[in-house]
């Protein structure tokens, strides 16, 4: 790209290599770290390939970001298809990874749509073995309590309605079904036979439907790649490497993922022009 432009025009060979393999498996032997396919060209330049083990080296690998996530669905298969204007919590453990509001896309094998996608980098930051949870908030708008005031408010008025009409109008009906099942109610209950207690179950559902992750669809369907070297070790103005002089990185072997709609294009042409500009004008000095 910029980078590949900028160091042609200063006269600088750059060897360009096969567009196979995952992204930073590193191969010793050859002193490289190969990308995955859809990144594209992979430029290198022949004195640096030492520079670029040693700076990738002690980093994890790149993992899939911008893309779905799968996760138990734990009997709900049938929900497939289904969108519905949600919120999106990724949890590990106590801790908030991230968050996102807008239309999740039920399918499947998990969960996708735009906040699906948004959250799916953090993946990247767990610890090996940790695992995590994403949490759908059906009513977004909604305070819990005010949540669960509003479900009793209908309950009373219509104490001999099921519990598939006390939830009738608020949200799909089969995602409706999907929650009740998941809070072992019947849906043929009548909403008067709730205790208090079942209700504040149902309403917590409704806010923080969980659902454990257990990846993401892959590199197959990711727009960008999550992880990679820390924007710290990187003098920004130059895009130079703190750890080791005279290389240059941009784009997605920089620990940089920025959220749908064109922001990552952005910073890799951006990234990319500056590491170019930067390595040519100092390769003619």
């Amino acid at each position: 790209g910029a980078i590949y432009d900028e160091l042609v025009k200063a006269g600088i060979e750059v060897e360009i290599g096969p567009q196979d393999g995952k992204f930073l498996q590193k191969k010793i032997d050859e002193g490289l770290a190969d990308q995955p396919s859809w990144i594209g060209r992979k430029t290198t330049i022949n004195h640096l390939r030492p520079a670029i083990v040693k700076a990738v080296e002690a980093h994890p690998e790149l993992s899939p970001a911008l893309v779905a996530l799968k996760c138990d669905m734990n009997g709900l298969g049938g929900l497939k298809g289904i969108r519905a204007q949600a919120g999106l919590t990724l949890m590990a453990g106590d801790h908030v990874l991230a968050q996102d509001v807008g239309e999740v896309q039920f399918t499947e094998y998990g969960l996708s749509g735009i906040p699906a996608m948004q959250v799916s980098g953090r993946l990247s930051r767990l610890r090996k073995g940790e695992t995590c949870t994403a949490l759908v908030d059906l009513f977004p708008q909604w305070q819990p309590e005010a949540l669960f005031r509003y479900l009793k408010t209908r309950q009373k008025a219509d104490p001999r309605g099921t519990l598939e009409t006390l939830l009738l109008g608020t949200v799909h009906k089969r995602l409706a079904a999907a929650v009740l099942k998941s809070a072992g109610l019947p849906l043929s209950w009548e909403s008067r036979s709730l205790t208090g207690g079942e209700m504040h179950r149902l309403a917590e559902l409704l806010k923080a439907w969980p659902f454990p992750v257990t990846g993401t669809q892959g590199w197959e369907f990711a727009q960008v790649a999550g992880g990679g070297i820390p924007l710290k070790e990187l003098d920004l103005s130059t895009m130079e490497s703190n750890l080791v002089p005279g290389l240059y990185l941009a784009g997605e072997i920089v620990d940089v993922i920025g959220d749908c709609g064109g922001f990552n294009l952005h910073w890799a042409w951006c990234s990319g022009m500056r590491a170019g500009q930067t390595a040519a004008k100092e390769a003619v000095r």
